[in-house]
């Protein structure tokens, strides 16, 4: 920026006269070099259009460039605003924000790439407890699931490693508690950041059912464990649980009532003194709840026992078999869950009628609030209902493992992997191609028989996937697909398609047996002699150069996708991804080796990077669980894995590992079109940022 008035008043003063002043005032532009405060004698312009002299327009008596001024960019006061680690400027009168390679921007903040995943679909882990607490449902699962949402409809998904399983959640006094395997606790503030305790429970043991009540909670397990704390965080074992395990707890009307195994029920004034109960039932008992006076307790082969006092129980036959493993009541209606998608409703729940919600799964746990009832069960199934009659299904029921996703076109993404559904034929399952136009919302496009599909890969305007049995299809829009044949029988791994040495492009597709089949347009195929008898996993081409990487360490390498050559072993576990990338600085192959196919001395995943394809540099990191797919983009190595598992490079030497949210497997992850996707098992899809 400059003075609005960088002119000099210079004031020369004549001896021989008695008062004789001459002035010379150089009003000058920003451009000019003159320097100096305004005077009185020459009034400054208000901000707005240009004043007199200035050449741009004056803010507060400072002449700026509405075009190009960071802080009056457009108007005079309108200030951009610099993202963290990033840095704006005004262009055009527009501010313009950036980040710097390896970083995108989100939400005011220039992240690195990869660095936040978020769920485009629901997990499906199954869900074993639901509650509502603080304006908000939490629902708790396998694989250290947790969900969250406001209104039961929108979900947040999270997911804490470290606990297999969670089996119950609950929620009072400002705190959620939720308990599960290896007899841990888990506090917090928020339903989503979780804090693990200690319980002195045996990490071989379980915790199934949490209640909150008059300062205390609550929580029963295997074996008849009793403990309660006043906090969550300090734990207190107590006696009389017997032998038998507990599977879930609740209090109202001035006691607790604890129900498990082969009929048990036992109850307490106070959560440290227990009395059991007499009943006449042997099945287990697994959920309980109090509502308009009397207590219901569900369980397996259909049984509904009720109590007036906790003390004396009544049976009540359904006539089914079916489980029931939730219950709940509010203003005056009873509802009761199980499997095979069983909804029963009552005002009394010794008389209860049968509902349909149209769904085929097993649900375990309702809770009420916000006005609606939320059920949950087995495939991530969540459903709503207002009056336990008409139900909305929101979440659930899991179809494919998706084993590879790829971009291409105006904005179409295409995933492959397998469906679960076994062809009746030849016991294998079939493949699956789901297609998006923004990465959220998918869509099957085949429904043929195909068997399981590995890869897919965009070029020359198609996309091209390959399978098991040399299974190869190809696609010009995503949605409508052919058979192309393949020339060889055996297992396609992976396929890739780039430039070669002499400026053409070729897809490359690799797998059992050394098999290699090279196509210039993704309909006509070309075996080729297998340059070697190892199983292939990876390929990828850049820089005028294939590369596969396979089984026993194996390295394969080519200018043209034609003739190959085997370069010397650089491991003794399997290879089972390779890719290119970098900037043009410093651009690199970069391959993972399988931590279960190595040999002693390995402890953890190893990244191999090469400059050229053929002298390899390794790389050992401390995740130890397995990898599956290495890729780059916008200035960042991204590898995916078992458990949900994904860590990120600038370099891919030094790895950080990032939440993903979910515990299911991933298989692989892109990026384009200014995101990241992921994709994996039980549906999963991941977008970041």
């Amino acid at each position: 920026m400059c003075s609005a008035v960088r002119g000099r008043i210079i004031v020369a003063v004549a001896v021989a006269v008695a008062v004789a002043v001459a002035v010379a005032v150089a009003v000058a532009g920003c451009g000019s070099g003159a320097e100096g405060p305004p005077t009185a004698s020459v009034p400054a312009s208000p901000p707005g259009p240009s004043g007199p002299g200035c050449g741009s327009t004056r803010c507060s008596e400072v002449c700026v460039d509405l075009q190009r001024d960071p802080l009056n960019c457009g108007a005079c006061g309108v200030a951009c605003t610099t993202p963290l680690l990033g840095s704006a400027a005004c262009e055009a009168g527009r501010c313009k924000a950036s980040c710097p390679a390896g970083r995108l921007l989100h939400d005011g903040e220039c992240v690195s790439t990869a660095s936040r995943w978020q769920a485009t679909s629901a997990p499906t882990n199954p869900i074993a407890s639901v509650a509502y607490g603080n304006g908000m449902f939490v629902a708790v699962g396998d694989g250290g699931t947790i969900r969250t949402s406001r209104d039961g409809v929108r979900w947040t998904f999270h997911a804490y490693r470290g606990v297999t399983s969670f089996t119950s959640v609950a929620y009072g006094d400002g705190e959620w508690v939720a308990v599960g395997s290896q007899g841990a606790a888990f506090t917090s503030p928020d339903g989503v950041v979780w804090t693990r305790r200690v319980t002195g429970v045996s990490t071989s043991s379980w915790l199934y059912g949490i209640h909150r009540a008059n300062g205390i909670w609550t929580t029963v397990g295997l074996a008849g464990e009793i403990l309660t704390s006043p906090d969550g965080v300090v734990w207190t074992k107590r006696a009389g649980g017997g032998r038998a395990s507990l599977v879930a707890v609740a209090y109202a009307a001035g006691q607790w009532v604890a129900v498990g195994d082969s009929g048990r029920i036992l109850t307490s004034p106070d959560a440290a003194v227990w009395t059991q109960r007499t009943t006449r039932s042997t099945a287990t008992l697994l959920a309980v709840a109090y509502g308009g006076g009397t207590w219901a307790a569900v369980g397996t082969a259909g049984e509904i026992l009720t109590s007036v006092d906790g003390a004396t129980w009544e049976r009540h036959s359904m006539a089914t078999a079916r489980t029931f493993s939730g219950v709940g009541f509010h203003e005056n209606q009873w509802i009761i869950v199980g499997a095979g998608g069983a909804v029963l409703t009552a005002t009394d729940a010794s008389s209860v009628a049968w509902k349909a919600p149209g769904v085929d799964v097993d649900l375990t746990a309702t809770a009420f609030g916000g006005g609606q009832w939320v059920l949950v069960g087995d495939g991530g199934t969540t459903l709503t209902t207002v009056d336990g009659t008409a139900f909305t299904r929101r979440t659930g029921s899991s179809r494919h493992v998706l084993s590879s996703v790829a971009q291409g076109g105006a904005s179409t993404w295409v995933a492959v992997g397998s469906r679960h559904v076994v062809d009746e034929l030849t016991g294998e399952q079939r493949g699956a191609i789901v297609t998006s136009s923004d990465a959220t919302t998918w869509s099957e496009s085949w429904l043929g028989r195909i068997a399981g599909l590995h890869d897919v890969a965009f070029g020359q305007g198609r996309w091209v996937a390959v399978g098991e049995d040399g299974t190869v299809v190809s696609s010009g829009d995503g949605v409508n697909w052919a058979v192309r044949p393949s020339t060889t029988p055996r297992a396609l791994r992976s396929i890739a398609f780039g430039p070669t040495a002499a400026g053409s492009s070729v897809f490359v597709a690799a797998g059992a047996d050394g098999t290699i089949v090279t196509s210039p347009d993704g309909q006509s195929w070309t075996a080729r002699p297998p340059p070697t008898t190892k199983w292939l996993y990876g390929v990828a081409c850049g820089a005028g150069q294939c590369v596969a990487v396979g089984a026993s360490g194996t390295v394969v390498t080519s200018p043209d996708g034609t003739s190959w050559t085997s370069r010397p072993p650089i491991a003794s576990g399997t290879l089972i991804s390779v890719a290119f990338g970098g900037t043009a600085a410093g651009r690199i192959w970069v391959a993972l080796e399988d931590p279960r196919t190595g040999g002693e001395g390995i402890d953890g995943n190893v990244v191999w990077t090469s400059p050229d394809g053929v002298s390899w540099t390794s790389h050992p990191i401390p995740e130890r669980t397995p990898l599956s797919r290495v890729s780059y983009g916008n200035g960042a190595w991204v590898a995916v894995g078992d458990d949900g598992v994904i860590l990120t490079s600038p370099d891919a030497a030094v790895w950080s590992a990032v939440e993903s949210g979910t515990t299911n497997p991933l298989y692989a992850a892109t990026f384009a079109r200014d995101r990241w996707v992921a994709v994996g098992a039980e549906d999963t899809f991941l977008e970041s940022p």
